[in-house]
Parts: C-alpha cells; sequence; structure tokens
C-alpha cells in the first residue's frame, strides 16, 4: 500500500535532509543521485518529493562517486552507461550508475521554515553558503534569521563577519548550521559581541522544525526587571566597610555555544567563554571562602591552578574579564580590581551578591572547567595532561 504524506510534514529528524545538508556543509553540494538519496532511507526520501523539496534534473556523472557506506568508486562511461568501479571501502567491486538525479529545492525550504516559525521577509540566497530565512520580531530586537553552511572556523569567519552590512535591518543574527560548530572562542566571542549566533540545528530547533529564539535572550528585558537589592543589615555588618560595590552576579547553569557559558551581571546576560568562565569562578570562590578578603594571586592562578599561560596572559585576561563583567554605569572602582604591585585581583562586590543554582554549584563547575582548560592547553602545546 503507498504511504500518503500530508504537506508540510517533514521533521529535523528526517535523514535524506540531514544528508543533504551536511554534504552541503562540506561540498557545497546541491545535486544528488537518486540513489544515493534512497540508500540513506527510501521513506524520507519521499517525505522529501510530497513537500517538494526534491526536483528532477540532469547530470553526466563524472569524478569520484561515493554510495550509502561512503565507499569511493571511480566513473567510467561505458557503450550501455556509467559504472563506477572501487577504489576503497566495503562494497561491490563495480556498479552501474543510475541517471536520475535530484537537485535540493532551496527556495522551497526556506519558505518551509519561514512558515513553521511565522518569520518576516523574503527569503533569499546571500552567498554560496548562506541564505537568509527572515526576520523574527521581538521587543526591541529585530533577529535575522540566516542558513549557514560551512565546513570550518576559517569559512564561518569569512561568511557571517559581513552580515550586519548586508542584513542591515536587524541587531542581532541567528545562523543556523546543520552540523557545524564554532571551535575557536576567540572566534565565538567575536561574533557574538557582533551580536551573530551560530547554533547547530540539535540546539535550536525541534524535530518539527519550530526555532527556539531564548538562546538570544533579549537583554532590555533582563535588565528592566532587575532590582538592585538593598543591603541587608548582615552585608551593612559584614561587608560594607571591605566591598564597595554591590553588583549581583548571577551564574547560571546555561550554556550558549561550544563552551561559552552566560553569566548575569545586575542582571545583563554576559556571555563568557569557558577560560575566562573559568577565571570568574576563581574569582568568586576565592571571595565566597572569604581568603585574604578574595584576593587572588599570580602564584595562584598560574602556577597552582594553572589555569594561565603566563604571567602577561594573566593580566591581560583579567582586563578582559573585566571589561566583559563591567556595569555600564560609570564608576571609577572597576568590578575586577587589581593591586597592580602585589600581581592580585578581586571582584569587588559583595560576597553575599554572587549567586548559583545551588551551594556546590560553583565549586564543582569549577572543577570541570578547570579540567577543560588544562585539556585544551595539553592538546594545544603537546603537554602532559595531568
Amino acid at each position: 500500500m503507498k504511504t500518503s504524506y500530508a504537506p508540510e510534514k517533514l521533521y529535523r529528524s528526517n535523514k535524506v535532509l540531514s544528508h543533504i545538508l551536511v554534504c552541503n556543509e562540506n561540498l557545497a553540494k546541491d545535486v544528488f543521485r537518486e540513489s544515493e538519496l534512497k540508500s540513506v532511507s527510501s521513506q524520507d526520501y519521499s517525505v522529501l518529493l510530497s513537500n517538494e523539496l526534491l526536483t528532477e534534473t540532469f547530470k553526466t556523472p563524472r569524478g569520484i562517486y561515493y554510495d550509502g557506506n561512503k565507499t569511493a568508486y571511480k566513473i567510467y562511461k561505458e557503450d550501455d552507461g556509467y559504472y563506477g568501479y572501487r577504489l576503497n571501502g566495503d562494497g561491490e567491486s563495480r556498479i552501474k550508475l543510475s541517471m536520475n538525479f535530484r537537485e535540493f529545492n532551496w527556495k522551497k525550504f526556506l519558505e518551509l521554515l519561514k512558515r513553521k516559525n511565522e518569520l518576516n521577509g523574503k527569503g533569499d540566497s546571500l552567498t554560496a553558503r548562506m541564505r537568509f530565512v527572515g526576520y523574527h520580531k521581538r521587543e526591541r530586537d529585530d533577529i535575522a534569521v540566516i542558513l549557514g553552511l560551512f565546513p570550518s572556523d576559517r569559512i564561518c569567519e569569512s561568511e557571517v563577519l559581513g552580515l550586519p552590512s548586508r542584513v542591515d535591518a536587524a541587531k542581532k543574527f541567528l545562523v543556523l548550521c546543520p552540523q557545524y560548530s564554532i571551535e575557536s572562542m576567540e572566534l565565538n566571542t567575536k561574533l557574538s559581541d557582533k551580536g551573530i549566533f551560530c547554533r547547530q540545528f540539535d540546539s535550536v530547533l525541534n524535530n518539527d522544525l519550530k526555532i527556539d529564539f531564548s538562546v538570544i535572550r533579549s537583554e532590555a528585558t533582563v535588565i528592566e526587571n532587575f532590582v538592585m537589592p538593598p543591603l541587608t543589615a548582615t552585608e551593612q555588618r559584614k561587608y560594607s566597610r571591605d566591598y564597595p560595590r554591590r553588583d549581583v552576579i548571577a551564574f547560571t547553569d546555561k550554556e550558549v555555544g561550544a563552551r561559552s557559558f552566560e553569566v548575569l551581571v545586575n542582571g545583563r546576560p554576559v556571555q563568557l567563554e569557558y577560560n575566562l568562565f573559568g577565571l570568574l569562578l576563581c574569582l568568586a570562590i576565592g571571595l565566597k571562602n572569604n581568603i585574604d578578603k578574595g584576593w587572588v594571586s599570580l602564584d595562584k592562578v598560574l602556577n597552582r591552578e594553572r589555569l594561565v599561560r603566563s604571567q602577561q596572559h594573566f593580566h591581560r585576561s583579567m582586563s578582559e574579564l573585566c571589561k566583559k563583567i563591567m556595569p555600564v554605569e560609570e564608576n571609577k572602582i572597576k568590578i575586577v580590581q587589581n593591586l597592580k604591585r602585589q600581581g592580585k585581583y578581586r571582584l569587588s562586590t559583595m560576597p553575599s551578591r554572587i549567586r548559583a543554582p545551588h551551594t556546590k554549584w560553583i565549586s564543582s563547575q569549577y572543577r570541570k572547567i578547570k579540567a577543560e582548560i588544562l585539556k585544551e592547553r595539553a592538546k594545544r602545546i603537546g603537554e602532559e595532561n595531568i
């Protein structure tokens, strides 16, 4: 019995759709052999056909052919058609190739994403690797949704940095990537500072292709709802003499990218890559434990905790952390204070104003982040990870 498919009955878990999108990340490939797509899943292939996402086309095969098992075949034309001769992998040594080809209909796919997410604007191609899907309207935020097909950080950076000038009606950009995720913390920070957020399908799309826009927080809403708490009697008695600021630093369980984390400073969401997040956790532990009134030394961070590579890296990272988390209002006293001659830093807010999901969260999270920092450094410079 032939199975019928309702219009738009297409899900993110469709194996053929995933295959096509991942191929485009790596090869920018729009035309596929029908046999290749059916070998992934004949049922999912039929779903794409019913949604008119595949159109029949003709293409003379040449070069190398990869079957569903990633076996490579060299293609030759013979009297009765085209044949593939196995170069590597498992499978038949010689196969006859189908001449039926299908082209992926990007226009239909963009329209589908736009309808499912009630986006505004007209979907269009921006570059060979980026396609504009539409605008998501949110109070004080216009988020441009972009489909991005990148195989590496280098190509991602060269493509997305131009988004603010290409799509100038938006303040923020959500770039949907089928499989790719940013590896470089520096690039992740560079893009987020410009309001550009690259996210894998799995982290932002549900199975019905609906986008979770909460991955980009509305800063206006968070800040407007924040009220600076007045000093408690305990704070006035224990901390007012030694700690000049009253900022509330709230750690959250929210990861906002590849090894990046969100912290709320007076209600303002701040995204920190894992190395700066580790330093903030270290400062928070020193403050909460009232060790030397919260002052953390170069010797501790460099030699004992090994969170930084050198003295210069220590001071540079602390300066960068201060700029990231410093509240917007003018104040001569920095949120991260520095005793320059002693090589010490501390958070200048009151210990009671460091918030976390639960009492042991900061210490347990610090151990995880520290292990990640040491692992990454060992990978980069070949030192033994102990």
